[in-house]
Formats: structure tokens, sequence, C-alpha cells
């Protein structure tokens, strides 16, 4: 996931996107928003993994999750309800 934020200094837009390989992800996208602007890539904190235990009811198995997904999913669990 790459945060990509506008530098023109008018113009507050910013979006999120993921990337499968790393040699895919550009410097800079043309901003849909201002139109003058360029999304500059944004450095970010490193990723961090906690590892849950995951029980099927048969045997439990030890699942390395990202805290972004989890956060993700808390949060579009929440906006079903």
């Amino acid at each position: 996931m790459i945060k990509f934020l506008c530098n023109n200094p008018d113009c507050d837009n910013n979006i999120v996107k993921v990337f499968q390989d790393v040699k895919l992800i550009p410097p800079f996208l043309d901003c849909g928003a201002c139109g003058t602007g360029k999304l500059e890539r944004q450095l970010g904190a490193p990723g961090s993994h906690k590892t849950q235990i995951v029980d099927n009811g048969i045997q439990s198995k030890q699942v390395e999750v990202s805290d972004e997904v989890v956060e993700k999913e808390t949060k579009r669990l929440y906006n079903e309800e």
C-alpha cells in the first residue's frame, strides 16, 4: 500500500494504492482532482506484522497478518452495519 499526495499547495488530494510488485510503483501519478499537480509517492513507516492464532476447529495454525489488513477489514465490517 503506497500513499500518494498532490504537490499542488492548493489541492489536498491524496490516494492510497496497492501494488503487487515493487517494480510497478511509479514515482508520481497525475492528479485527477486539480489537473495541474502531480501525486507524489509518500514515504511511510515500515510495515509491521502481528502473528495471530487462527483456529478452524480441527487444528490451530499461526498466521502472519498485517496491521493494515486488520484495520481495513475492521473499517469494512463497521461500514456494512
